[in-house]
């Protein structure tokens, strides 16, 4: 059914509307903004819980942005309407669910439960609903089950004819949410812990392919920084970075995927490199992937020794 949202509620034409939501329907319609000290100008974003508007403030001429509460509109405490709380309920339900039975299940940051893992996470940090953290380490399990120890230690995602260590598609990635899950709670076995432990390992080789952030060296330097680090393993990891290094109409550059061309892009290329060697070098905050910022109880977690 088409989700229509508009500064004013409509039933929808193919809606009936029951007798016993007319009278809250009539309570919705008479609400109205005469009596605020605002004069609105532009819807901004229509919700089915509520709009939000730039308008005046009729009593000193600030500009303002006003949220729309609508009565009997069913708002969750977090301002979530029913179109965020059914994609919500829908993560949560699937992780419930048996796994599939497929031989290669993929894992990590961006193809994995892993991303589900972060939706949930951040979801609880807004509501406080203990169930999204449960979820978010089922899902985070479900990855970490994907995974194998390599000789050196490092936990690393098996794919069956190669394992990844990187941030995208590898263990690093997993590793950023496993940090700020448990800043949250403990899994009461030790298992991320060993796991988050395992994963700064694997983001401390002496080798990496490429430099990307993604599914490179670049990658690794992230983690590193925003997991604390001994200094000296960052330091090392920067220094590899170097190997890629090119010069580019006086500047510096690196190669992207599969190193087959330069690349200027963010999740391959010079500006992902930059992004992470400005949270390594300058402890910028400011330095982060979207949802992503830096945990502030990740360093007490694990060993980053």
């Amino acid at each position: 059914m088409p989700d229509r949202r508009a500064p004013s509620f409509q039933v929808p034409e193919w809606l009936t509307l029951p007798e016993f939501l007319r009278p809250q329907l009539a309570a919705r319609d008479a609400t109205t903004v005469g009596e605020l000290p605002y004069r609105i100008e532009k819807a901004l974003h229509f919700s089915n819980g509520g709009g939000v508007y730039a308008g005046t403030d009729t009593r000193d001429g600030r500009r303002v942005v006003l949220k729309e509460g609508r009565p009997h509109a069913g708002l969750a405490a977090d301002g979530a309407d029913a179109v965020a709380r059914l994609a919500r309920e829908i993560v949560v339900r699937r992780l419930a669910e048996p796994l599939p039975d497929t031989p290669r299940r993929r894992a990590g940051l961006l193809r994995g439960a892993t991303g589900p893992a972060l939706f949930l996470l951040r979801r609880y940090e807004r509501t406080g609903e203990a169930r999204l953290l449960t979820a978010a380490g089922e899902a985070l399990r479900r990855d970490l089950d994907r995974c194998v120890v390599q000789q050196g230690g490092g936990l690393e995602v098996d794919e069956g004819w190669r394992t990844l260590p990187y941030l995208g598609d590898g263990s690093a990635g997993i590793g950023l949410v496993l940090d700020d899950w448990l800043a949250h709670g403990t899994d009461g076995t030790g298992a991320f812990e060993r796991a988050r432990a395992a994963i700064l390992t694997a983001a401390t080789s002496r080798f990496y392919a490429q430099p990307g952030l993604f599914q490179g060296r670049a990658g690794m330097i992230l983690h590193l920084a925003r997991t604390g680090a001994a200094p000296e393993r960052l330091a090392a990891q920067v220094a590899g970075l170097g190997w890629f290094a090119m010069a580019y109409q006086g500047q510096l550059a690196f190669p992207g995927h599969q190193m087959m061309r330069l690349s200027m892009d963010l999740a391959t290329g010079t500006a992902g490199c930059l992004l992470a060697l400005t949270a390594a070098l300058d402890g910028d905050p400011v330095a982060h992937l979207p949802f992503l910022p830096p945990p502030p109880a990740a360093p007490e977690h694990g060993s980053a020794l």
